[in-house]
């Protein structure tokens, strides 16, 4: 392994643990609760991933279940993208 293969390697994780915590920001956001409370999308155990959920206590469940779900599904996540809009998609599985 050359050194620019190991610092892209490094690059990727940390772009994946940054999408991680902004992935579960958003989950965590007053937008997707009140939407939750309404209609029952993306509540707790209701969104697509939550098949996934191994620990709905961990502070970043929603994401490491998303992450999980797209893996078995062979969806690639965009790690780079940390858009709402995006990660609206992905809830609502047209990613």
């Amino acid at each position: 392994m050359t050194i620019d293969e190991a610092k892209e390697i490094i690059d990727n994780r940390k772009n994946r643990d940054a999408w991680l915590r902004a992935f579960q920001k958003f989950c965590n956001s007053d937008e997707i609760r009140k939407e939750s409370e309404k209609t029952g999308i993306n509540a707790c155990g209701y969104g697509i991933q939550c098949d996934m959920c191994l620990d709905s206590s961990n502070r970043i469940a929603c994401a490491l279940a998303m992450d999980d779900y797209c893996f078995t599904q062979k969806k690639q996540i965009d790690y780079s993208n940390i858009s709402a809009e995006y990660f609206r998609k992905l809830l609502e599985g047209e990613v």
